[in-house]
């Protein structure tokens, strides 16, 4: 089945024909947590950085193919291209591609799955991952992921925080949708942070960001995501 499946990818253009004049390409095969899939990294190229350029892109970085298959019958849900950015590491020497794999987040069914971010040069902030559809009910294939501190609320939803300059917001990441909707919308130079979720109940403290004049005190409060209920709370309860 997989050499089927080489054939189609290396007729579409998915692996270079060089790879295969030179032999089967670099691949190294993982299980998820559940061994409900499996996931298989190719390795496509290896760039060094030329060093003749002041670009925040002239890095070294190594570009793979990661291609999400059933572990039952093998049949391929998803390829997307991946780059794997180890220039800012010291020594800049890639991790071992096992411990890349480890950094996957699941969601908790397998539904979909988050890839670490790439790592390219960017401003100050929370990093944008990619998100994975691996439900074939669901209508989208891959969004973009940028929440931190997360929390699972269910299956296919996780609550977490944004952090950027003047944008502090907490945020709902549907999986079925493949969108995040804010459940507290940034408001600069007022922002809010996520604490803790507990039973469909989230302790929020509003905060100033980084475009703020003045510094205020923090406040808290409980969210109930159901009822869209706030109470305020002594923010000495943050555990």
């Amino acid at each position: 089945m997989r050499t089927i499946i080489l054939l189609f990818m290396l007729i579409a253009g998915f692996v270079p024909w060089n790879d295969v004049l030179a032999g089967e390409p670099k691949e190294r095969v993982f299980v998820s947590p559940s061994g409900r899939h499996e996931v298989v990294f190719t390795e496509v190229k290896r760039v060094k950085a030329s060093g003749r350029t002041m670009s925040a892109d002239d890095v070294d970085y190594i570009s793979y193919r990661i291609d999400f298959f059933t572990k039952k019958g093998h049949v391929l849900l998803r390829s997307l291209s991946y780059d794997y950015v180890h220039d800012w590491t010291n020594p800049a020497e890639p991790a071992p591609l096992e411990l890349l794999f480890k950094t996957i987040i699941w969601s908790p069914g397998e539904d979909f799955a988050l890839l670490p971010s790439e790592d390219w040069a960017r401003a100050p902030g929370t990093e944008v991952k990619k998100a994975v559809a691996l439900n074939t009910t669901f209508s989208w294939k891959t969004s973009q992921f940028a929440l931190e501190n997360i929390f699972w609320i269910d299956d296919f939803s996780v609550i977490g925080e944004q952090h950027n300059d003047c944008q502090y917001e907490v945020s709902v990441f549907n999986g079925k949708s493949g969108k995040a909707v804010p459940v507290k919308r940034a408001k600069s130079p007022i922002g809010y942070e996520l604490l803790l979720f507990r039973k469909n109940t989230a302790l929020i403290m509003q905060v100033m960001d980084n475009c703020k004049l003045e510094d205020k005190p923090p406040v808290c409060f409980f969210y109930d995501l159901a009822t869209k209920k706030e109470k305020k709370v002594p923010c000495t309860v943050v555990p």
